[in-house]
């Protein structure tokens, strides 16, 4: 019988709530107004790229091992197609848009980063500290490296022991991240990091350093494709408070980061941070078991679906919002003045970044999405 990969994995829509969440947390830290930014400092607003760590390896192995299941194998070219009409016209318009603003000034960075190399650019030092909004896009630049490492991995090893090299990845990981940690003064790990930080950029942004997050989604992605796991997991978690009870342990977890993550302590990298990574993950689980938890539907909500299914745009685009909002309040305040946006412009700068946004997913993204669900629908 034929069947396509879409009929063995369906729409849910509390992950785009959850997206939601994660970039309001993303757009808080980075400074769009006074709401936003002490909710950031109340649940530790970088915790949102974690988030979308996790969210993106349980989605993308979620996805192959449906299409395992279907055809008995992964088609490499069609799943490498498919991120670049999700991922890159959306990407390349706005590197298009930051090279038009800022020049000669930003060519250099923007070369880097349209070879999803900026982490390592700054890592190693390869990209100068220029004006150009792009230091946000690392994190793109992680997921884009471990979609191509993982796809090839996901085809090559027997799915069978996938879970087993997943585990033992994400343990390695950890002692690359001490031993990274132990050398951390070296020059050749050095990066521009706030006055008295340690220079280890490279735990913050390398692929190396950060693919754990995204292998621990990667696992709940193989554990959820199974049914016998999947039904295990629905009759232990059936209870409708679960997600609460989930919920409420991620909001502690987050809430329990230290902005001493600046300075890199070792316990933050190799026990915290997996930590709330796995609790993450098993929000997530408590959802997926859930469907119509009152939570899950809170989650499922138009508003916040809506904005989760922006969250792609919004977080590209976020950065260049904000400059563009406090450049226009500098003009109108004192210059020397500190910079005081307040709610009023907190409003304004939501307001231009989800413009900016919406122009950004409806104009580039929309067309290249209707064109990737032809190269969705594999058959066996």
């Amino acid at each position: 019988m034929n069947r396509s990969v879409e009929n063995d994995t369906r729409y849910l829509p509390f992950l785009d709530g959850l997206r939601a969440l994660s970039v309001i947390l993303v757009v808080g830290v980075h400074g769009a107004g006074p709401w936003t930014g002490k909710l950031a400092v109340k649940l530790h607003g970088w915790m949102g790229v974690n988030i979308f760590f996790v969210l993106s390896g349980f989605l993308v192995t979620w996805l192959l091992a449906s299409e395992a299941q279907v055809r008995g194998s992964v088609n490499l070219k069609l799943f490498f197609t498919r991120r670049v009409l999700r991922l890159c016209p959306a990407y390349y318009t706005y590197l298009a848009v930051v090279l038009v603003f800022f020049g000669q000034a930003a060519l250099h960075n923007v070369a880097i980063a349209g070879a999803y190399l900026l982490n390592y650019g700054v890592i190693f030092g390869w990209c100068d500290t220029g004006p150009a909004p792009l230091g946000h896009m690392w994190s793109l630049a992680v997921e884009e490296q471990f979609y191509i490492v993982w796809a090839i991995a996901f085809a090559c090893i027997d799915r069978r022991k996938l879970p087993i090299f997943v585990g033992g990845t994400i343990l390695v990981a950890q002692g690359w991240k001490a031993l990274l940690w132990s050398y951390a003064e070296n020059t050749w790990m050095r990066a521009d990091l706030p006055k008295g930080a340690l220079p280890n950029a490279h735990l913050e942004f390398g692929i190396d350093t950060r693919i754990d997050c995204l292998l621990i989604g990667c696992l709940l992605g193989l554990l959820w494709s199974d049914e016998q796991f999947r039904k295990r997991a629905e009759s232990i978690l059936a209870n409708t408070w679960s997600p609460f009870v989930c919920a409420s342990a991620l909001t502690v977890a987050l809430a329990a980061q230290s902005w001493h993550h600046l300075r890199q302590p070792l316990y933050y990298w190799t026990i915290q941070s997996p930590v709330s990574d796995l609790v993450i993950a098993v929000f997530i689980l408590s959802l997926l078991a859930n469907p119509r938890s009152f939570l899950a539907r809170l989650l499922s909500t138009s508003l916040l679906t809506w904005i989760g299914r922006l969250s792609y745009s919004i977080y590209l685009w976020h950065v260049l919002g904000i400059e563009i909002v406090s450049s226009l309040y500098r003009k109108a305040q004192d210059q020397a003045a500190p910079l005081k946006v307040g709610i009023l412009g907190e409003g304004v700068t939501l307001l231009v970044i989800l413009a900016l946004a919406s122009l950004s997913y409806y104009v580039v993204e929309r067309p290249f999405l209707i064109l990737k669900r032809r190269f969705a629908m594999v058959r066996s």
